[in-house]
């Protein structure tokens, strides 16, 4: 937004702004306001044409379109553009509002260069990954900016997101690297060494043995992940056939989180935890003592 006015005050040109957003709520209830904002603190005079969807600023337009549907990105020309949130669009639709746009730039500009500009969150391996990261050309630059950097958001605002996202929502979110979003979000903490175990399947086992692969793999690790999440105040009970005789709390002495927890299948065996849903409706998670329920 702020390089869309930086471009409408340059005073060696004289061509017209495109600003792009994925909706029409976002043009109405972000683009206007904050805008109208910037010029009202600045002093700067201007008119909008809400009905077409510009601003009028020092003898330019800022003309503001939306992703939503490609086949309106016709009838203007402008010397340059920015597209907001692009890569939040799926991959062949991202493409296509690609296209129309560069071929809206087609005004010239004394400097010779048009350029459009792509401020997004990256979202996976979509559209801005194919055009940016995989085959980018010398025309296309990516620049990649850390929330961290942004001096205008609270202070605990990182560390709240920390708290909720996976891993690979924080590398994409936070310091804007291109994760696999879409496959192996189950298991990405696996490691081959640490969970690697050469136990065989013993008799007592059997609370698993009439049940998927997928749904044992599933139960397996929500119990590792719960063990581990919990691992202050879950109470342990032992793998037996009717699931009663206690093992003890963390503090039980013969029960080693390092050693005990390295396989997700040791901990089903030898440390059970209460109220998972072994029904093929999924299951429910682990009390965890405050009513609510986590998995």
């Amino acid at each position: 937004m702020l390089r869309a006015l930086k471009l409408i005050f340059d005073p060696g040109e004289k061509t017209n702004v495109a600003y792009y957003l994925p909706t029409y709520d976002l043009v109405k209830q972000i683009a206007y306001p904050r805008i109208a904002e910037m010029l009202n603190n600045l002093a700067v005079p201007y008119s909008v044409n809400k009905s077409d969807h510009t601003f009028e600023v020092n003898n330019k337009r800022l003309i503001m379109r939306t992703l939503d549907n490609p086949e309106r990105i016709v009838g203007y020309e402008v010397g340059d553009s920015l597209v907001d949130e692009l890569d939040t669009l799926p991959t062949a639709k991202a493409r296509d509002c690609w296209s129309r746009i560069i071929a809206r730039n087609r005004q010239k500009k004394r400097s010779g260069k048009n350029t459009v500009a792509v401020g997004t969150t990256p979202e996976g391996y979509r559209f801005v990954y194919e055009k940016w990261g995989k085959n980018p050309t010398e025309s296309y630059e990516l620049i990649k900016a850390s929330t961290y950097s942004n001096k205008h958001i609270p202070t605990d605002y990182v560390e709240l997101l920390r708290e909720t996202y996976p891993s690979q929502l924080l590398n994409a979110y936070i310091d804007g690297e291109f994760v696999n979003l879409t496959s192996g979000t189950v298991y990405s903490n696996y490691d081959r060494t640490r969970c690697r175990t050469l136990e065989d399947i013993q008799p007592g086992d059997h609370i698993l043995s009439d049940l998927p692969q997928e749904e044992r793999n599933r139960i397996c690790h929500e119990a590792y992940q719960h063990l581990i999440n919990r691992k202050s105040s879950v109470e342990l009970l032992a793998s037996t056939d009717d699931n009663s005789e206690p093992a003890g709390g963390v503090g039980n002495e013969d029960f080693d989180w390092e050693e005990d927890c390295a396989s997700p299948v040791l901990v089903i065996r030898r440390a059970w935890v209460r109220e998972i849903d072994v029904g093929s409706s999924g299951s429910r998670g682990a009390d965890d003592g405050s009513g609510g329920r986590t998995g």
